[in-house]
């Protein structure tokens, strides 16, 4: 049991784990869609690549300060009250799965938009909205484009984006307003 690299026990109304913390040589843990308050069990799984809690009743995620290898981390639909874990990750180029409404009542949007402003090349983040509308923000040849299809958090992002850089130039911005101007129409329409 110890040399398993792969586990998903996703959907199985799990309400504690710790008999995983054993397996520590996991590579990839999905326990999505379970009832977890706590995922202190994964402390000593350093070598974790992709981590999936989404969907659970975690409040905090201490434990994965020390997932140096963190490539795909995902944690929307919880009820999370601090990220400084995730500012403490070694791996910026993670994508992060982070529910929006989280993000936005923990006022660490902020925070995350820097993230995305350090990030190379291909690296992908993403919210999701209370009506699971995803809100992409994907790194583009140091350009931040976006696609969303909530107007006020996109348009904070992007305040918060050419605030902090000048990266966005005049061209850039008339293709975000006309793309938010088309979505505009498409939900008029719908």
């Amino acid at each position: 049991m110890k040399q398993l690299r792969f586990v998903n026990l996703s959907k199985n109304n799990i309400q504690q784990a710790q008999a995983l913390e054993t397996l520590t040589n996991l590579i990839t843990l999905n326990i999505s869609y379970n009832n977890l308050k706590s995922i202190n069990f994964v402390k000593r799984m350093t070598k974790q690549e992709q981590f999936d809690a989404s969907y659970n009743q975690i409040s905090s995620i201490d434990a994965i300060q020390g997932f140096a290898k963190l490539v795909d981390l995902r944690l929307d639909g919880n009820m999370i009250e601090s990220f400084s874990a995730i500012d403490s990750l070694p791996n910026k180029k993670a994508g992060w799965y982070i529910s929006e409404q989280q993000v936005q009542e923990s006022n660490k949007i902020s925070t995350i938009v820097k993230e995305c402003l350090k990030s190379p090349i291909g690296t992908n983040f993403r919210f999701q909205d209370k009506e699971r509308r995803f809100i992409v923000i994907r790194i583009y040849r140091y350009i931040q484009i976006l696609r969303t299809y909530n107007n006020k958090l996109s348009k904070y992002i992007v305040r918060k984006l050419s605030s902090n850089t000048n990266q966005i130039n005049n061209q850039q911005m008339c293709a975000i307003n006309n793309y938010w101007n088309i979505r505009n129409v498409i939900n008029s329409r719908a």
